[in-house]
């Protein structure tokens, strides 16, 4: 990524992202720095297709929403869960990247 903060390795069927904690409590509006899913120390992510379903979806199975569903500059939209354990889980759809 452009910043620095943001690298990602894609094996076209799996994608491992690395995102500098500071630039990843910006995108979600707060520090992360301890326990609890406003400190998390890892995201786990999943492309979806529909990315407000999905979060009906997992509000429905216990979790919590921390970040409710944004479009992204970037091309996507996505949201931000707390699941039962506290575990931050992004969802993310792809969408139309907006005009630099």
């Amino acid at each position: 990524h452009r910043s620095g903060a943001y690298a990602q390795l894609d094996t076209g069927r799996t994608r491992l992202a690395l995102y500098e904690r500071a630039a990843m409590g910006g995108t979600l509006g707060w520090e992360l720095r301890g326990p609890g899913p406003e400190h998390a120390a890892f995201e786990l992510g999943f492309k979806v297709p529909d990315v407000d379903a999905a979060v009906e979806a997992f509000v429905a199975a216990g979790a919590d929403v921390v970040t409710a569903p944004t479009d992204r500059p970037w091309g996507q939209r996505t949201a931000y869960l707390a699941d039962p354990d506290g575990n931050l889980v992004e969802l993310a759809e792809d969408s139309t990247p907006a005009a630099d």
